[in-house]
């Protein structure tokens, strides 16, 4: 019974946290979307009477990025597509072979970028955090596949608390 709680406990939060990732990578891939067609996107933003105009027209467009696209396809050759989106995103949204749309989050996201965020520094830290939450999307996916996995998490959980244990008392 103990083990089968483990089981349910390690498992709920690596489901809480692949639904995280996924929210996550959403928003880097937004962010580097509009960092790739940042021209364009500020010419929209600028040309746009209020921010909700704005946000409409960033997720009226179908965006081109290379790079996000790159990602996906790697992403998608491991598991399916759908292992990377996050739940209840309409398919409207997102990579496909027209281009990119963005979602209303994603368009928000955009909006609210940071002008120093548009520094080579910090669009190389966007796209390193992109790669890094598409890498544990994937960790996240192979520990509910394989059962063995969760198995030696719960081994792992245990072995830290018998040594903090040993270290408090």
């Amino acid at each position: 019974a103990f083990v089968r709680h483990r089981r349910e406990v390690v498992t709920r939060r690596t489901l809480y946290d692949l639904r995280k990732s996924r929210e996550r990578a959403l928003i880097l891939e937004g962010l580097a979307v509009a960092l790739e067609n940042i021209d364009p996107v500020i010419a929209l933003i600028k040309a746009a009477p209020t921010p909700a105009e704005a946000k409409k027209g960033l997720m009226e467009q179908i965006w081109r990025s290379p790079l996000v696209e790159e990602m996906l396809t790697r992403a998608v050759a491991q598991a399916n597509a759908e292992s990377y989106r996050p739940l209840g995103l309409a398919a409207e949204f997102g990579f496909s072979s027209n281009g990119y749309r963005l979602s209303d989050a994603q368009a928000q996201a955009i909006l609210e970028l940071r002008l120093q965020r548009l520094t080579g520094l910090e669009q190389d830290k966007i796209v390193a955090e992109y790669k890094e939450v598409m890498d544990q999307i994937a960790d996240l996916l192979d520990i509910l596949a394989r059962p063995e996995r969760i198995t030696t998490m719960i081994g792992d959980d245990l072995a830290i608390a018998h040594f903090d244990r040993a270290l408090c008392g």
